[in-house]
């Protein structure tokens, strides 16, 4: 996949051992279909897990980049600890609201 979005976010309290990674990549194939793919997990682990999703369009991938971050924005109530924006490459021309 040609990366145009790259977010990565962590949640991290050392305290109560919590050391989670979260990373979101859109962008598209080599046949110019939009992709995007989350992979989570605890921080350092070699394992995790990965979802890839084929998007239609661009309007598809961008619906599916906002489903995932909603879900992260609820961490503290479920985890306890809220993602931290980390890292942040969006597509020329585009701005962060574009994408969630």
């Amino acid at each position: 996949m040609l990366a145009e979005l790259r977010l990565r976010l962590e949640a991290v309290d050392d305290t109560r051992n919590i050391r989670r990674g979260y990373s979101i990549h859109a962008g598209r194939d080599l046949f110019g279909q939009w992709c995007v793919e989350a992979r989570w997990g605890r921080l350092g682990s070699p394992n995790g897990t990965v979802m890839r999703l084929h998007a239609g369009d661009e309007v598809e991938a961008r619906k599916a980049v906002r489903a995932a971050l909603r879900k992260r924005q609820t961490s503290p109530r479920r985890i306890g600890v809220p993602y931290e924006v980390k890292e942040a490459i969006y597509p020329e021309g585009s701005e962060a609201s574009d994408w969630g």
